[in-house]
């Protein structure tokens, strides 16, 4: 198949019918052969692949060898359709989900959870859902952040220490203003497209600001009966902390720096608390996936009521 494909870009030739077959045919037989699916995941990843056939084909095949492309091309804006049809029908059926489970509860987070849960079950995509659908619920839909529940007994906020939510408000003032101004600046000297397209990415990014900002103010890190919950913003991995995990906790200082084992849950303030965990712990990542950890530093506005709770907790539960 390489030395086909190597042999065509060299006579500037690519004849469609073996892209087709490749990709619909010899490549699923592969996947099969290696994973044996069953009928219904086989048929996504049949289909998969079958759409990538079509979107790379229309760059690398050329125009006088195509013939069954110019038809297939025309079904590439069709499923793009289908597929924006259906994510908008997924994100409407969460929001009505969601609006009919806060009128039981003000626990947006537990509505969430339990939303996509029903959806995806327990899985990688379940986590991205949840983490997209926090993203568009605190940034857009949330109101009255005060009054939302929260699981866990004790709460402790961070938004104040070292001007943590200040500072992620003057970012978002600041992409604000510098955004009407770069969408000018590239309309004129580059093109209206690339204007368009940044601008979109940067907004885009804004809501991701907006959202973490205002989760910033109302999630809190809470203490359960039986482990340590944290939140921190949105845009970090929540983790239930069990206290028979927990080996130490105590004031920290200075600054951290990213490596293996250790987990930072500070965003713009200070990190105040450190919380060792006792050998071969670890929590699960924004995707759902185990990660291996030593050490958590956090950044609380009231970091030594915290330890003082903490500990109160471990001895209890431990003993």
């Amino acid at each position: 198949m390489t030395a086909s494909y190597y042999i065509a870009f060299r006579l500037r030739v690519v004849p469609e019918w073996t892209l087709l077959f490749d990709f619909t045919v010899t490549l699923p037989l592969i996947y099969w052969w290696l994973y044996r699916p069953g009928l219904k995941k086989m048929l996504m990843r049949w289909l998969s692949l079958a759409m990538l056939a079509i979107f790379i084909g229309r760059y690398i095949i050329p125009e006088q060898s195509k013939a069954i492309f110019h038809a297939l091309e025309d079904y590439r804006y069709i499923s793009l359709a289908l597929g924006a049809i259906a994510e908008i029908a997924v994100g409407a059926f969460l929001i009505y989900k969601l609006t009919g489970m806060l009128r039981l509860s003000r626990n947006a987070d537990e509505a969430l959870k339990q939303s996509i849960a029903g959806l995806l079950g327990q899985n990688t995509y379940a986590a991205l859902a949840l983490f997209e659908a926090r993203i568009w619920y605190y940034a857009l839909f949330m109101r009255k952040g005060a009054s939302l529940e929260f699981s866990g007994g004790r709460r402790f906020g961070y938004a104040r220490n070292g001007g943590n939510a200040s500072n992620q408000l003057g970012f978002i003032i600041a992409i604000l203003f510098e955004l009407p101004l770069m969408h000018m600046l590239l309309h004129f000297i580059w093109s209206p497209t690339a204007a368009i397209v940044a601008s979109a990415l940067s907004a885009w990014a804004l809501l991701y600001m907006v959202a973490d900002y205002r989760a910033t103010l109302y999630r809190p890190v809470s203490l359960a009966n039986d482990a340590i919950l944290i939140r921190c913003g949105v845009l970090a991995a929540d983790a239930a902390i069990p206290y028979s995990m927990v080996q130490a906790v105590h004031a920290a200082s200075g600054t951290v720096r990213r490596r293996a084992g250790v987990r930072r849950y500070i965003q713009l303030g200070a990190p105040n608390v450190l919380i060792e965990l006792k050998p071969g712990s670890s929590l699960p990542d924004l995707f759902g996936r185990q990660q291996s950890l030593e050490k958590v530093y956090l950044s609380l506005d009231d970091p030594a009521e915290f330890i003082q709770e903490v500990w109160k907790k471990v001895f209890v539960t431990v003993g």
